[in-house]
């Protein structure tokens, strides 16, 4: 059977030109979006409901910010993406009732080769709350310790610091429920206690140790994963009663930290958009090939088709 030389040609430089399209699109489907995703952010609040309140907020910066507050007792809070901590304390005597100490940070992580298996985190509360006793009304409110952590992860792009948990706790946040786009966490992990300070009327002070440990695990869907991961920790001391609490004075110290640590398999490869949680750097460059590299592949590939040609024509 005769051959097309024409339509033979056309074909093979069809596929040629497909696979350098498939190198160029194959090599580019790992670039990370140039857009910085990451924050720390230090918060206190002094009183109940609004309060006095001081954001620290730092976006796409500083990996770490402080809080300090002096108003009414003391009390801060440090945040720092590098070591991926929130550190806070307090100190106040039962005129204040209520200081509340907390921390977030986020993080865009893109985890490369890992698919099918898991990215494991652990976010750890260690501290003491320590102070002074004396007469106690009756009937006042016991005063008690509160403290809350939680890990939220979600595909990137879908919340930022002032609605991560919302979203991740309702698929419709902020949508109208009847008609809305759902958002699903990949990882969605708190916990809440309120622990009441231990009063006897036979002892001049009391000290107790909190320690807590969240932990989460993702299984990762595909070989290039781009996440968003939002971590935050928040401690209160309040003594509803006042000076009649029993509760004369009182340290909250929570500088041993909170503390966020995650775990990869063996091979796998994590980058950070600041170049810095955890040690993790931002990710290398895609590596698209050069156009003298194109060149050589489509000279080799017209080489392919020429003896092909020539082939057929001699048999």
């Amino acid at each position: 059977m005769p051959v097309n030389k024409s339509k033979s040609f056309k074909s093979m430089l069809l596929l040629a030109t497909g696979l350098v399209t498939f190198a160029v699109v194959s090599e580019s489907a790992f670039a990370v979006p140039i857009d910085a995703n990451y924050f720390v952010r230090p918060f206190l609040r002094v009183g109940s409901g609004p309060g006095i309140v001081q954001d620290g907020l730092e976006t796409n910066g500083p990996i770490e910010a402080t809080q300090t507050q002096n108003v009414s007792g003391f009390s801060t809070s440090t945040v720092n993406l590098a070591e991926g901590t929130v550190k806070v304390s307090a100190e106040a005597t039962a005129a204040q009732p209520i200081l509340t100490t907390s921390g977030t940070f986020g993080e865009r992580l893109t985890i490369r080769g890992g698919v099918g298996t898991n990215w494991d985190m652990d976010f750890t509360l260690d501290g003491f709350v320590e102070g002074d006793l004396g007469p106690r009304a009756s009937g006042s409110p016991d005063p008690f310790v509160f403290y809350n952590l939680k890990i939220a992860v979600l595909e990137a792009g879908v919340a930022d610091y002032s609605n991560f948990w919302g979203i991740a706790t309702n698929t419709c946040w902020g949508q109208d429920p009847l008609n809305c786009t759902e958002v699903y966490p990949l990882a969605k992990v708190s916990v809440t206690e309120l622990i009441d300070i231990p009063y006897d009327p036979n002892e001049s002070t009391f000290s107790m140790d909190i320690s807590d440990t969240i932990s989460a695990s993702i299984l990762l869907l595909t070989n290039n994963a781009l996440l968003d991961l939002f971590v935050a920790a928040n401690v209160a001391v309040v003594l509803s009663g006042g000076v009649s609490s029993g509760v004369v004075n009182y340290s909250s110290d929570f500088s041993n930290t909170a503390a966020f640590s995650q775990n990869f398999a063996p091979g796998v490869m994590a980058y950070s958009s600041s170049g810095q949680f955890l040690g993790l750097p931002t990710p290398p460059p895609a590596q698209v090939p050069t156009p003298g590299t194109l060149a050589m592949l489509m000279i080799g590939l017209l080489g392919l088709m020429g003896r092909s040609i020539r082939s057929k024509k001699n048999s």
